[in-house]
């Protein structure tokens, strides 16, 4: 089930979230029900929830483990990025062979309206992490850049330059060219790789802003 549809059917009441008896690895399994995502995390805010129930109790981030369709089992390590996974983040979204949600947390780098092949968009471009040198090549540097696009502009209401996000959908990954260094000599690389990892959003719950001091 894509993304768009599995949040939409999220609009209709779900039933709580299904707790199984601990998987044999002693990992808890939080199951989705039929037409919904699992309830903890059905919108970013939700995200947020379990991340810090996560950071309030390290067993929960290395036990944690979430089920997708068709018994899809995901560990919270593959399902929530911070800035300095984005790398991972991509390389899994660009490798999984079975579909899933992932969750990406980053600061706002900047928002814009662009208009794209005559039509009007929205985007936020996250805070790239730093540039990690190839390991065929020391002089080449690579990193990902995640983009947050939406139709409508108010569902990025509230959210500016530097605040902290949470977005939850289903990543496209666009691989890029290397290019050569703008100020040759100044930096540690001659070349570098900045990746794309879009995310279109279906539903405004798609994207929470971080509550300071979280």
């Amino acid at each position: 089930m894509m993304i768009a549809d599995a949040l939409k059917a999220m609009q209709r009441p779900v039933s709580g979230l299904n707790t199984s008896s601990p998987r044999n690895g002693g990992g808890t399994v939080y199951r989705r029900t039929p037409g919904s995502l699992p309830t903890y995390v059905n919108s970013a805010k939700k995200v947020l929830l379990l991340r810090a129930a996560c950071d309030d109790d390290n067993n929960i981030a290395q036990h944690l483990e979430l089920v997708f369709e068709g018994d899809t089992v995901v560990p919270w390590s593959s399902f929530y990025y911070e800035t300095e996974r984005y790398m991972e983040a991509y390389r899994a979204v660009s490798l999984q062979t079975v579909e899933h949600p992932v969750a990406l947390h980053g600061v706002v780098k900047s928002k814009r309206s662009p208009v794209i092949d005559g039509r009007s968009t929205n985007v936020i471009n996250l805070h790239i992490p730093k540039y990690a040198a190839d390991s065929d090549d020391a002089t080449h540097g690579i990193s990902v850049e995640a983009s947050i696009w939406a139709d409508d502009a108010d569902w990025f209401d509230g959210i500016e330059e530097d605040s902290e996000v949470v977005i939850l959908g289903m990543g496209n990954a666009k691989a890029a060219k290397r290019r050569p260094a703008r100020e040759p000599g100044k930096h540690r690389f001659s070349e570098f790789t900045t990746h794309k990892l879009n995310f279109t959003l279906s539903l405004k719950a798609q994207i929470a802003k971080v509550p300071k001091g979280c």
